[in-house]
């Protein structure tokens, strides 16, 4: 008599105890192949072609990264991970089988590394103050450890720097009697002071220093030529 052919496959996990009876055949971890023939109650009997596959392991990364001092552990299995042991494998037993081995990579950073920098002026009274450190005009430079919260102390290396002054310079081009000045600071500029430097202090610091060159021209020469005819009523005025 003819039969039905059909395919039975598993994947599961070594140890999870799972088996099937077709037939007469049993298939389980210990025979998990073959063929087996199921009889039809009123004809057909159905060959099966078995196949049962079994996991020994699944495999897994676990990877932490954190800060020095910040306590954190993990137990996979009966190891526990943490700053003193922070990497190696652990097997995890799975409840019906499956298994799990654990690769497990710990990294603890025992510093971060920042930079401070300030440019400002002369007098400005900036300060900050980094850990137990305050940098200010007389204390520019410097490195400061600001101790984490949790872990991750944090190294600044610091540098402000601080401008005496402001280098400017201010120029103009007039005429001889345009009656052209100008004030910087305490010293005024016109045609009898046109050139010299003066200092303007800042509100906050940051003086200004200028450097000042006024030019006055005295005459422009040009020349006027006219060639008409007697009679055409050519004039021009002047003043």
């Amino acid at each position: 008599m003819p039969h039905i052919n059909e395919n039975f496959s598993y994947s599961g996990c070594t140890g999870d105890n799972f088996s099937v009876t077709l037939g007469s055949v049993t298939f389980n971890e210990q025979n998990p192949t073959g063929k087996a023939l199921v009889p039809g109650i009123i004809g057909c009997d159905t060959l099966y072609d078995v196949n049962l596959s079994f996991v020994p392991l699944i495999n897994e990364n676990f990877s932490y990264s954190g800060c020095t001092g910040d306590n954190f552990s993990v137990t996979l299995g009966s190891v526990t991970f943490n700053e003193q042991n922070p990497t190696g494998q652990a097997l995890v037993p799975g409840i019906i089988g499956c298994d799990t081995l654990y690769d497990v990579n710990l990294s603890f950073v025992p510093l971060i590394n920042e930079n401070f920098s300030y440019s400002g002026c002369t007098g400005d009274n900036f300060s900050v103050t980094l850990g137990s450190v305050t940098f200010n005009e007389q204390n520019p430079t410097g490195q400061a450890l600001v101790p984490g919260i949790i872990g991750c102390d944090t190294l600044y290396d610091v540098n402000l720097s601080f401008v005496l002054l402001i280098n400017e310079n201010f120029a103009y081009t007039g005429c001889i009697g345009d009656n052209f000045s100008i004030t910087l600071g305490s010293v005024t500029f016109n045609e009898q002071n046109p050139t010299g430097q003066a200092l303007v202090p800042g509100i906050i610091g940051c003086d200004t220093l200028y450097d000042v060159n006024l030019s006055f021209v005295p005459l422009i020469n040009e020349n006027f030529a006219y060639t008409g005819c007697i009679g055409d009523n050519f004039s021009i005025i002047t003043r």
